[in-house]
């Protein structure tokens, strides 16, 4: 009898390192995925002008999403909102990609505009309706990037676009119509 408790003791004890030492081993990615956030923020301010106002992820086990929220300090069209949005979100799944560190880590390799999310706010000039092409924010859910703009009188945002990811790739890279 005491053979079995003993044995029942062991076997939890080392279940308990076991379970230890891999929950060590999955957090090992998350300074990874920081220094790849810290890299794609230094590069958009200095290459673009946008400033990073947040960031998050979905890492449980793995690095599934990279979420970068930026902020413009200059009024964009829907056109110079899609090719900012297209840009950065490429520009993040790469540095995810060509990353050695984070690489084995990644849930889904290669990482695309799924696993790099991105959204850009951009400031408006004050004291002045804004027009219809005015783009106050840009974000990708569902596949589909969404345009939206600020009313004047009741400060709402209003969707004033959206389109399909993939279309929006195409019309940046030059093989689809700019709708």
């Amino acid at each position: 009898m005491r053979f079995l408790v003993l044995s029942a003791i062991f076997l939890n004890f080392s279940y308990i390192a076991q379970a230890e030492t891999k929950a060590n081993s999955e957090q090992e990615y998350i300074p990874y995925a920081y220094e790849v956030m810290d890299k794609f923020k230094r590069e958009v301010r200095e290459q673009l002008g946008l400033v990073c106002i947040g960031d998050g992820e979905r890492m449980s086990r793995d690095v599934d999403q990279i979420q970068i929220i930026l902020q413009g300090p200059y009024e964009v069209t829907v056109k110079e909102a899609r090719e900012l949005h297209v840009k950065c979100t490429e520009k993040l799944a790469l540095l995810m990609n060509t990353d050695e560190k984070i690489r084995p880590f990644l849930r889904k390799y290669p990482a695309d505009h799924e696993n790099a999310s991105v959204s850009i706010s951009f400031k408006e000039k004050v004291n002045r309706a804004p027009l219809i092409s005015d783009v106050c924010s840009v974000f990708e859910a569902r596949n589909k990037i969404f345009y939206n703009r600020r009313e004047r009188e009741s400060g709402h945002l209003t969707s004033i676009k959206e389109e399909p990811y993939e279309e929006a790739v195409k019309i940046v890279h030059g093989s689809g119509s700019a709708n």
